[in-house]
């Protein structure tokens, strides 16, 4: 039997992270060989995932969900298995994103060295505004989180990226708090946004990505009250706002 894991997630790079992550944990906790999608842009990010060398096989397989993720994350100990991973499971749970979390810092000197913007860690005050939209624009925390959001910081240069530039709501905020629109590749998005010294996301993996990245930033994150991604906004530094 193949002692290949295959990352097999859907969705956008947000998504990715945490599947790439999953089965990074899973391959090296069990020595088990790995594909991962989208591992070439994560490469530019210094996020390396794990492909065991020397993989050991087994003809037992184990099906994988959200549901018994944590059960072999947690409990490998002269364990042989195979594991598949079933198309629903996005691993977004709570204790893989603290897991996540935990172990950017743990990599931080990667990231911090892949990073060309490294230069502006600790040296500015500026504020870096994500506005998710697009598909999922009915979920939107709206105006009024943004506002209340951008109140509570004091800053110097202010910067707004998002998959919708056209939104009347992200030129009503450019306007009114002066923020210059960063529109330009994931990568570099989240490369020059994790180096501000604020960041406001909206709800979402690659929002959660991008203040996982602010090793030095002071995050601030909407109150949930229409749930369309897993339970990952759990990082108790993290500044949660009502509105």
């Amino acid at each position: 039997m193949s002692d290949t894991i295959k990352a097999n997630g859907a969705g956008r790079l947000g998504n990715l992270l945490f599947h790439n992550f999953v089965v990074s944990c899973l391959a090296k906790n069990y020595k088990k060989s790995a594909t991962y999608q989208q591992q070439e842009i994560f490469t530019q990010l210094g996020i390396y995932f794990h492909n065991e060398p020397n993989p050991i096989s087994s003809d037992v397989t184990i099906q994988l969900s959200d549901s018994n993720l944590l059960e072999y994350i947690n409990n490998f100990a002269n364990a042989t298995y195979h594991f598949k991973m079933i198309n629903d499971t996005f691993c977004q749970l709570k204790e893989i994103s603290r897991l996540l979390y935990s172990h950017f810092r743990s990599v931080q000197s990667d990231i911090i060295g892949a990073n060309p913007y490294k230069s502006r860690y600790k040296t500015n005050r500026d504020v870096f505004v994500h506005v998710r939209l697009g598909d999922v624009s009915q979920c939107s925390p709206g105006l009024s989180y943004f506002e209340t959001a951008l109140n509570a910081v004091d800053y110097e240069r202010g910067y707004l990226s998002t998959d919708s530039p056209e939104s009347p709501m992200v030129w009503a905020l450019c306007a009114k708090y002066n923020l210059e629109l960063f529109y330009k590749s994931e990568v570099e998005t989240l490369q020059f946004g994790s180096t501000c010294s604020s960041l406001i996301l909206s709800h979402g993996t690659f929002s959660w990505f991008l203040g996982a990245l602010g090793f030095d930033s002071t995050v601030r994150y909407p109150v949930i009250k229409q749930v369309w991604h897993g339970n990952i906004f759990v990082i108790p530094e993290w500044i949660e706002v009502t509105y």
